[in-house]
C-alpha cells in the first residue's frame, strides 16, 4: 500500500506543563507523527522549572525539539508563596536555557495574583526577557476546584485593569502582541 503524501502542520506541541514526563518516549511518538506529517516551523514542550537540567535540555535537543515553554508564573515572592510556589532558582534555570539556543523560550506568568501589584507584574515581565525569554505568555490567575487554592482570584474587574497595563506596557515597549 502506498503512503499518502505527508500532511503539512505548522508545529507540534506537547503542554500540560509536566511533558517532561514523557520525555523516555517523546522520541518516539515524534518519529511515528513525522511518518504522517511535515512539521514545519518546530516542536515545542512545556516544563515546569523543576524538570529544567542539563540531562532534558539535552534529551530535547537531541530529538528535535526547539521551542519550550517553562511555567515560571512569577518571580516575586509573594506572589509565588501566594500560588503555594516557590522560586526554584528561575533566573539560573532560565540562563542555563538560553545557552542551549532554543528558537523560541517562553515563560508562562499569572497575573492577578492576591497582592500582586503593577510594579511587580510589569518586573515579572521584564525579569523575564532579561533571563532569556523571547516571548512571554501572561494567563489570569483562574481558582480550579480541584487546585485547593489558598488564595482566591482577585475580582474581574481588577484582572481587567491589569490586563490593560500589560497591553499599555508593551505598546510602550514595541513588544509584538500575538494572540489574545
Amino acid at each position: 500500500m502506498l503512503r499518502s503524501k505527508k500532511k503539512k502542520i505548522t508545529s507540534l506541541y506537547f503542554g500540560g506543563g509536566t511533558a517532561a514526563l514523557l520525555l523516555s518516549g517523546l522520541r518516539e511518538i515524534i518519529s511515528k507523527l513525522d511518518e504522517y506529517f511535515k512539521i514545519e516551523e518546530g516542536i515545542g514542550i512545556e516544563l515546569h522549572p523543576d524538570d529544567i537540567n542539563d540531562s532534558t535540555l539535552n534529551a530535547l535537543k537531541a530529538i528535535g525539539v526547539n521551542m519550550l515553554s517553562i511555567g515560571i508564573q512569577s518571580f516575586d515572592s509573594a506572589c509565588l508563596r501566594s500560588l503555594g510556589w516557590q522560586d526554584s532558582n528561575f533566573k539560573e534555570k532560565l540562563k542555563l536555557v538560553k545557552s542551549y539556543s532554543f528558537s523560541v523560550i517562553d515563560v508562562d506568568l499569572i497575573f492577578g495574583i492576591p497582592k500582586q501589584t503593577k510594579t511587580s507584574l510589569i518586573n515579572d515581565i521584564e525579569l523575564a526577557f532579561e533571563y532569556g525569554a523571547t516571548q512571554v505568555s501572561t494567563y489570569p490567575f483562574i481558582d480550579f476546584t480541584f487546585s485547593y487554592n489558598k488564595n482566591k482570584p482577585i475580582k474581574e474587574s481588577a484582572k481587567q485593569s491589569m490586563l490593560a497595563w500589560i497591553v499599555k506596557y508593551t505598546n510602550i515597549k514595541n513588544i509584538e502582541r500575538t494572540s489574545v
